[in-house]
């Protein structure tokens, strides 16, 4: 699929770039608390929390905490998912891209439960803090950093 001009940003990466720019302005400029409300209700939260929705898997890869994260996530998204998007085509880098987003927050997910079940036994044996053990439970993951790290992945992949 061709794009115009050698410098051109492909639709996808593009449009990644502006829905995540678009989230961060809402999380930080909007009113009465919304920026919170979405870290609570789009961010992923482990599964235990009582917060984890199934639709965290895709949501928590459009929030950022900090314009720094914001802008290194998607100036690497930038950098090197416009090859990527103009050697795959639009359509199987998005595919690529999500998958990628949503196998990291598996994973994340996977992780947080060793931790979480690591510090019920530590609690248990009366070595850990229950606290401790709490505070992993009510950790939420933001960023999309995950895709990102996919994106990353594929381009150092290619020839």
């Amino acid at each position: 699929m061709r794009f115009q001009g050698a410098y051109a940003t492909p639709p996808v990466v593009k449009n990644l770039i502006i829905l995540n720019g678009l989230f961060y302005l809402a999380q930080t400029v909007l009113p009465g608390g919304t920026g919170e409300w979405m870290v609570r209700h789009l961010g992923l939260w482990f599964w235990e929390s009582g917060r984890f929705g199934l639709h965290q898997l895709v949501t928590h890869m459009f929030l950022h905490g900090t314009l720094t994260h914001l802008f290194m996530n998607m100036f690497a998204l930038w950098m090197f998912g416009r090859t990527l998007e103009y050697e795959l085509g639009s359509r199987r880098f998005l595919s690529y891209y999500m998958v990628t987003g949503v196998g990291a927050a598996l994973l994340q997910l996977g992780v947080t439960w060793i931790e979480v079940h690591s510090l019920a036994e530590g609690v248990m044996a009366g070595t850990t803090n229950p606290f401790l053990l709490q505070q992993r439970i009510d950790t939420v993951t933001i960023g999309a950093s995950g895709a990102v790290f996919g994106v990353l992945l594929a381009f150092g992949m290619m020839h």
